[in-house]
């Protein structure tokens, strides 16, 4: 089995070099500890890349510290059986560190690798430890061996297929053009910060051949098909792939076309004043997934998240009074229209892109209205949410029901918001199209299906019907054809 691991990082150099610290770790020097060690650098390497934004967000400014990336301890435990000890030994190495702020059983310990190891590129490695591999192929994907995610597994088999294909010749040759392009744009600066940008810039074109590579490998039961604890989403390798690589990617030699749902938060944000949508069993039963928590019995952990959830369901339907008074003075029927238009975004951008620069930005005027929905509104005084603040005096009525929702915790409002995405995305739309053909190519992206030209129409006009009886009001779709040198966006 084939990884990859800093191109400068030669394990059986470093370790003959260090076999004290291997006597103190009560370590031989043997290609099992190397491999061990080598599958820990992947996993942060894979995090990496399950988090490029981490490290966009620093490149642009936005955060003052290189990335650290958390790690799933209970899974690599069921991999590298010593993993705590190869983690200390590792860091002890100077491979790798570990980031000071954790807090047991609230944040995840967080990794990075050293300047040495940074933004070097990366190699081919081959693990040869059978128990490594024979833990791997046991643990890959365990996380999504839920019994309540069976229902789900018919996405499966697009994956096992092996049809799935990239290619990675004109991908990664996309990469390194554009790699190079962007190094040679660099003007001119000191030699320290010059040589920190390349290695920044070298570090993020590496991630993305790492998401290029994940899928060329995809093959049989090595693929990656999982949901997180919060709203439920299924994560796959096309998650992370960045939309200009996704031209390369066909299924069975047939060109691909993702059905996206545009304006997708603020649209799903109007099924919250829909007050049919609330009063169906399986709102409560799909929709509002209460993060897991440890109580001491199972009856009494029942009852806590069955009182939490009518409590959030009876916040919702107060929203049908904030709905009423918004109704009067217009602004809920004008929200409606801009969102359901696909021009939510363009109007922030008309109303205050004068006060604001980057709302000049649609991508930069997304991030800031998102923000507004998932953000911690007890703290809403603060200096940084200034642009927020005014997005509210727009809509103040709506910003309301935001407030009335995170009451008694913010998070939930993107909790609701993503379950709900993931239910009707997953559990109706993509359900009812594989009840109708269950040959039908189905890949979803969150907000997104993507499935072969063929069933473009078929795929597009289920999503419509379903949306728009879900929340109550029509879609606005968007269509992306994934073909090489004929990137297609088109609005239906």
């Amino acid at each position: 089995m084939t990884i990859r691991i800093p191109k400068n990082l030669n394990l059986s150099e470093l370790i003959s070099q260090n076999e004290h610290l291997l006597m103190q770790f009560g370590y031989k020097n043997d290609s099992r500890l190397k491999d061990k060690i080598a599958y820990l650098c992947y996993a942060i390497h894979c995090s990496a890349a399950s988090h490029r934004d981490w490290l966009d967000n620093y490149l642009e400014g936005k955060e003052l510290q290189r990335p650290s990336y958390p790690l799933n301890a209970e899974l690599l435990r069921s991999i590298i059986t010593d993993y705590k000890k190869v983690k200390d030994l590792s860091v002890d190495l100077g491979i790798i560190k570990v980031s000071a702020s954790y807090e047991t059983g609230k944040t995840a310990k967080k990794f990075q690798f050293t300047d040495t190891y940074y933004g070097t590129g990366y190699k081919q490695y081959t693990l040869n430890s059978f128990v490594l591999i024979k833990n791997l192929k046991q643990s890959y994907c365990v996380k999504a061996e839920l019994e309540d995610f069976n229902k789900s597994h018919f996405l499966r088999k697009y994956w096992k297929s092996g049809g799935l294909t990239i290619d990675i010749d004109a991908a990664m040759g996309w990469i390194k053009k554009t790699q190079q392009k962007e190094i040679g744009g660099l003007k001119i600066l000191d030699v320290e910060t010059l040589e920190t940008r390349i290695k920044n810039i070298n570090e993020k074109y590496d991630l993305h051949r790492t998401s290029v590579l994940r899928i060329y490998n995809c093959k049989g039961d090595d693929y990656l098909f999982c949901r997180d604890s919060f709203g439920q989403r299924i994560y796959t390798h096309l998650t992370n792939l960045k939309k200009e690589l996704r031209q390369f990617v066909t299924y069975q030699n047939e060109t691909l076309v993702s059905i996206d749902l545009k304006n997708s938060q603020p649209y799903l944000l109007l099924g919250l004043f829909n007050r049919s949508l609330w009063e169906d069993e399986k709102i409560k039963k799909n929709i509002i997934q209460i993060k897991n928590r440890k109580y001491r019995k199972e009856d009494e952990k029942k009852i806590k998240i069955e009182e939490e959830i009518d409590r959030i369901c009876i916040s919702i339907m107060l929203l049908e009074r904030v709905k009423n008074q918004a109704s009067k003075g217009f602004e809920f029927e004008n929200f409606v229209q801009l969102v359901t238009s696909g021009k939510i975004y363009e109007y922030l951008m008309e109303k205050l892109g004068n006060k604001y620069e980057h709302f000049n930005d649609r991508q930069e005027v997304k991030k800031e209205f998102l923000r507004l929905m998932y953000y911690n509104n007890k703290q809403r005084w603060l200096p940084t949410y200034t642009t927020t603040r005014d997005i509210e005096n727009l809509f103040p009525s709506i910003t309301k029901a935001f407030d009335l929702i995170k009451e008694d915790g913010y998070k939930n409002l993107p909790l609701i918001l993503q379950s709900l995405e993931r239910y009707l995305i997953i559990d109706v739309i993509c359900k009812r199209i594989h009840s109708i053909d269950s040959k039908i190519s189905l890949f979803c992206i969150h907000d997104s299906i993507v499935t072969t030209e063929k069933y473009q129409l078929l795929v597009e006009t289920i999503m419509t019907e379903e949306l728009t009886k879900a929340i109550g009001h029509k879609p606005t779709m968007s269509l992306e054809k994934w073909q090489q040198n004929n990137p297609l966006a088109i609005a239906a």
